[in-house]
This record gives C-alpha cells, structure tokens and sequence, in this order.
C-alpha cells in the first residue's frame, strides 16, 4: 500500500465536471491548457484503435493517447464503459513503480476519468518515444553480440519490474520495445499487478517464450540450438545474485516439458 502511494504521489488530482484527473505534477500546467480534461477531444473519430492509441501533439510535445476499451463478449456490451476506476488506478500505479524501479519506460503524463451515471470511461496519456520498434522486429535484424545485448537488456528490464513486485500479464514481444540507441523498454501495464508472488513471475516468463514462438523468432534447421541461446543471453541479463538464473533456467525446462506433453493430447483444428 506504501507503494502504491508514493507512486501516486507524483500525480495531482484535477476535478473538472464529470472529469477526474491524475497529472503529473512538474506538467500539470501545461497539459490542463492542451486540454486533456477533456480527452475524447484530443484525436478525431476513429483515430483510437482498441488496444493501442493515437500519437498527438500536445503543448509543443508528442504524446500518445489510450482509450481504455473493453474486449470479449463485455465490449459488445459496455464498449469502452467500465463499473469501476479502480483499474485505472492500479495500472497508474504499477506503471509509476515500474519506472522508478529503474526500468526504461514511457512517462504517464496524464489519467483522465469521466463518469456517465454510474460507469465511467478512461484514456492515458504518455510520451511518445521516437524510434521504438518492437523486440521481435529488433532481434530479425540483429545477430551475434548485438543480439545478446538486446536480449540480456531484456531480462534486466523484466527482472527490475519483478524486483518492484510487478506482473505484467501480458508481456510480450509487442510490449517489449528497443529504441534507437539499443535501450529495452517495457510497455502498456494495463492490468499489471502489484504481486510478488513467484509464480506470477514465472507465468511472465513463459508468456513471453511463448510470443517468441509465436510469432517465429526462431526458425530454419538451427532453430532449437538458437532458442537455447538467447533463452540464455536473456537469463544472463535477468540473473541476480543468488540461484535465481538456475531457478529460472530450471522452471525453463519444466515449461519446455510441459510443452512437449501438451502437444501429445493437443489437436489444432
């Protein structure tokens, strides 16, 4: 809860109408006068896809705009109506810990809130980061040390958030990126939690390896000797002191076992 607090504390509270805000402090000014209070007007119609945004220019600056936009048999249902704030709320939170535990993130500039009876809407503003590109793009052009270094910088990004006891429930290569200069970032902590529970983290780690496999990171005859490599280089990068890597690279190979009895009873249609 302590937590949770301090990293709240660096968002001031705007009441506006039906409209509740959470601004960063140090840009609370200047985004009031871009008119984020009143966020659905920030971008035109159909500018907002589910899941990701729209980047806009706001005070001289880029930023980008999230709608908060329900998925399922609920989004056919409510849209982008929710019952509760109390999400949004956490993943301000979660994403605020993330950063200051010294993992490369985009800045949330701004959670705006609107009420409408008894649902509520929302939309996140952050920066917008130039040259982002997501890991699994970044890893096709890369190989030898250069690829190592990425993947090590992705493990200790993903090993700082677990330190701060954050799950990402979804990550993935899409919200894993690398900038021009190399840095790993993590992104989008919608529905992050704060959870130091280890199988949380293990549950992180496998969703990971699997969007890798997924989305074909590794292929050709030399295909399983290249996903042992960068498992490694990426549990180089996420070790601690301790047995943590051989933990990791243990539950690893539990997965991996797993994996190979599922598909002994699995049929794809």
């Amino acid at each position: 809860m302590h937590q949770i607090e301090a990293a709240l504390s660096a968002f001031e509270l705007v009441e506006h109408g039906k409209a509740r805000a959470y601004l960063r402090r140090e840009d609370a000014a200047w985004l009031q006068a871009a008119g984020v209070l009143a966020p659905a007007t920030l971008v035109g119609p159909g500018a907002l896809d589910r899941g990701r945004g729209a980047r806009v220019a706001l005070g001289g600056r880029q930023c980008f705009v999230k709608h908060y936009v329900r998925g399922g048999l609920l989004g056919r249902a409510f849209g982008d109506r929710y019952v509760s704030a109390a999400r949004f709320g956490r993943d301000l939170a979660a994403g605020e810990v993330v950063r200051r535990s010294g993992v490369p993130a985009p800045a949330v500039l701004a959670l705006v809130i609107e009420t409408e009876g008894l649902l509520c809407r929302a939309w996140q503003i952050s920066e917008f980061v130039e040259g982002l590109v997501e890991l699994g793009s970044a890893l096709a052009v890369r190989a030898g040390r250069a690829r190592r270094e990425i993947l090590r910088g992705a493990g200790r990004a993903v090993r700082r958030m677990h330190d701060a006891g954050v799950a990402h429930p979804d990550l993935t290569l899409r919200n894993v990126a690398v900038d021009g200069a190399g840095t790993v970032m993590l992104l989008d902590f919608d529905r992050c939690t704060l959870a130091p529970w280890a199988a949380r983290r293990r549950h992180n780690l496998f969703r990971l390896h699997r969007s890798a496999r997924k989305a074909g990171v590794w292929r050709g005859g030399d295909a399983a000797r290249a996903e042992r490599r960068d498992i490694a280089a990426f549990l180089c990068g996420y070790r601690r002191k301790g047995d943590a890597a051989r933990v990791a690279a243990c539950a690893f190979a539990f997965y991996r076992a797993w994996e190979r009895v599922h598909a002994l009873f699995w049929t794809r249609s």
